[in-house]
């Protein structure tokens, strides 16, 4: 059986007793989760708190400015690579890993709001032609 020091063990076990009393008053847990947070370069604020604000402001963003860089054709037919290129050349990136999955999905949406429609489908290496839908205002 190994050598296990049991002094060094009884220490340890002692400084965790010391720190759950300290955990255990709320007002106790709750000053060291500030100054954990501070430490660590995290604001106080629970990660799924900020996970839900940080989308809810980008709820639709990038489908919103794919429908843009469609739109910027005009009535001239275009192709995901295009979209792509217009979407990048506006100052935009990507997050997603694969540009044309990501474009496709956002206007495979867009086409099932109205929005766009496929005027020639592509097979294998040719690309689909899209068209942009210009809806006039509603007066």
């Amino acid at each position: 059986m190994a050598n296990i020091e049991l002094k060094d063990i009884d220490e340890q076990i002692q400084r965790l007793q010391e720190l759950r009393k300290i955990v255990a008053d709320p007002g106790m847990a709750s000053l060291l989760n500030q100054l954990m947070a501070s430490k660590n370069g995290h604001s106080g604020l629970p990660h799924r708190d900020r996970q839900s604000e940080s989308k809810a402001k980008k709820k639709g963003t990038f489908i919103n400015k794919i429908d843009e860089s469609c739109k910027s054709f005009g009535s001239a037919r275009f192709t995901i690579r295009e979209v792509i290129d217009k979407f990048e050349s506006a100052g935009n990136t990507f997050k997603a890993k694969d540009k044309s999955v990501a474009v496709y999905s956002a206007m495979k949406r867009l086409e099932k709001r109205g929005v766009l429609k496929v005027v020639e489908k592509g097979i294998g290496a040719k690309p689909s032609f899209y068209e942009y839908i210009h809806r006039f205002p509603r007066e």
